[in-house]
């Protein structure tokens, strides 16, 4: 899939999980795996939830969906899922040896991280539910280029061969 394309459709998917997190009040965690096709669009897509009842069982899909994509040839991937972020200083991060979800600043964020054999990607936006359910969006993050960005993705495409798009 060209840079162009991928980043249209990464775009496309953040935008539709905003939508659906404020409708349905939580979104699961979703793997998207393009492979190449015939069709006018050139790719077929393949979406598969992934409930992660704990770090066993999230480990456990992280595998399957590395195997399902080298499987199936994938051209990208994506995955999309709520999650927990921690902004701090490079002492604080040395001094702070948990995981995010122990880290008393933390903040609940909509993230989609989307792989190619060229492209990197992660966008990171916090979030705060109201009482009254509603959602209010606020600091967006949009990263390329990072190996580090998602550990779902590792493994598919050669990090190395990954450059800014």
């Amino acid at each position: 899939m060209d840079p162009t394309k991928f980043n249209e459709i990464f775009e496309h998917a953040f935008e539709h999980a905003k939508t659906l997190i404020q409708k349905e009040g939580d979104l699961m965690p979703t793997a998207f795996i393009f492979t190449t096709s015939d069709n006018e669009d050139g790719f077929d897509c393949q979406i598969l939830p992934m409930p992660m009842a704990d770090e066993k069982q999230k480990e456990f899909l992280r595998r399957l969906l590395v195997t399902f994509a080298k499987k199936v040839n994938a051209c990208a991937v994506m995955f999309v899922s709520e999650a927990w972020v921690a902004t701090c200083t490079p002492t604080e991060f040395d001094e702070f040896q948990g995981p995010v979800r122990e880290h008393p600043d933390r903040k609940d964020a909509l993230v989609l991280h989307g792989r190619t054999a060229f492209v990197n990607r992660l966008k990171a936006q916090e979030f705060t539910k109201n009482e009254d359910g509603t959602y209010v969006f606020g600091k967006v993050q949009d990263l390329f280029d990072s190996s580090d960005y998602c550990a779902f993705t590792d493994g598919i495409f050669p990090s190395s061969s990954a450059t800014r798009h």
